[in-house]
C-alpha cells in the first residue's frame, strides 16, 4: 500500500476497531470513544500521506492519489474513503479468512495434504473465501420497485444481503458445508459484487496465497490447543484467538530460511521447531 512500517502495527489496530467496533476486547471497554479515535486516526493518516508528493509513486497510494473516472480525478473524499476501505480489506479481512482456513483445515484432516499433492492454490484461495465470508453483510438501499422471488421491495427500502449465507446456497454450490480445497466456489460473493464490490479483494487474495504457499509449504498439520474465541461482531465473522499445536514438515526449516523474520508485535510468534504451540 505505500504504508511506512513503522506505521503498520498502528493503522492495523485501529483498522479492527474500526469494523469490530462491538467487541469489548478490541475497543477496551470504551466502543464509542475507541471508535471515533479509530476513525480520525486512520482519515488523518491517508490525509497527510495524501498531501504530500504523490508524483511517481507506484503504491496504492499512490494508485488512488491519480486514479481518473471517466477522464476526471476523484474527488478528493473519495481518495480518503477508497484509502480507507483498503487497508480494511488488506488486513482485517484476509487475516481473519487465514484464522478460518487454518480452523478449517483443522477441522478436516487431509485438506492440506490434498492442496500439497494437487497444488490447487487458486482454488484454495477461493474456498477460503467462500467457506470463512469474513464480511457478514452488506445493507444497501433499494433505488427503484422491485422484487425478489415473491418478495416486494419498494424504492428506499433497506435491503441486507447475507453473504455467508449466500456462500452456502445449494442452488448454487453442491455440498456447500463442506470444504474442499478442490472447489472452485467462484463466483461465490465474499467479496460482495456489483459497484460496491470490496476494492481490498486483489489484496487480500495475494495475502491467502501466501499463507498457502509458504506457511502450508512448511506445515505438516495443525491441531487445536484449546477453545477457539470467536470475534463478538454482527459485521465480521472473524476469529480473534485460535490456539493451535503446529507440527513442522521436514524439509522446514530450509523452508523457514526463505522468509524474512516476522516482527513479532504485529504479526505474531514465528513457527520455530519441529511442533509446537501459538495463538
Amino acid at each position: 500500500m505505500g504504508i511506512d512500517p513503522k506505521d503498520w502495527a498502528r493503522l492495523k489496530k485501529f483498522a479492527y476497531v474500526a469494523i469490530a467496533d462491538q467487541d469489548p476486547d478490541i475497543t477496551e471497554g470504551h466502543r464509542d470513544r475507541a471508535l471515533e479515535r479509530a476513525h480520525s486516526e486512520i482519515f488523518s493518516y491517508f490525509a497527510a500521506e495524501l498531501a504530500k508528493d504523490t508524483a511517481g509513486r507506484v503504491d496504492l497510494i499512490g494508485a488512488i492519489a491519480h486514479a481518473e473516472v471517466a477522464g476526471c480525478p476523484l474527488a478528493y473524499e473519495d481518495k480518503l474513503f477508497n484509502s480507507y476501505s483498503v487497508l480494511l480489506g488488506a488486513t482485517v479481512t484476509a487475516s481473519h479468512a487465514a484464522n478460518a482456513a487454518v480452523l478449517a483445515l483443522i477441522e478436516n484432516p487431509g485438506q492440506a495434504e490434498l492442496w500439497r499433492r494437487t497444488h490447487c492454490t487458486d482454488t484454495f484461495v477461493e474456498e477460503v473465501l467462500r467457506w470463512s465470508s469474513p464480511a457478514n453483510h452488506f445493507l444497501r438501499h433499494a433505488t427503484r420497485d422491485t422484487g425478489i422471488r415473491g418478495a416486494r421491495i419498494a424504492a428506499g427500502d433497506a435491503v441486507t444481503v447475507w453473504l455467508g449465507s449466500a456462500n452456502r446456497d445449494e442452488e448454487i454450490f453442491e455440498d456447500p458445508y463442506t470444504f474442499d480445497v478442490r472447489r472452485d466456489p467462484r463466483p461465490h460473493v465474499a467479496f460482495g459484487v456489483g459497484a460496491h464490490r470490496c476494492i481490498g479483494a486483489p489484496l487480500a487474495r495475494v495475502a491467502l496465497r501466501v499463507f498457502a504457499e509458504e506457511v502450508l509449504a512448511c506445515v505438516e498439520s495443525f491441531e487445536s490447543a484449546g477453545p477457539v474465541d470467536h470475534l463478538a461482531s454482527n459485521f465480521i465473522a472473524g476469529i480473534k484467538r485460535l490456539p493451535v499445536r503446529v507440527r513442522l514438515r521436514p524439509d522446514a526449516e530450509r523452508q523457514l530460511a526463505r522468509l524474512e523474520p516476522l516482527d513479532h508485535s504485529a504479526a505474531g510468534r514465528r513457527l520455530d521447531g519441529r511442533s509446537g504451540t501459538h495463538a
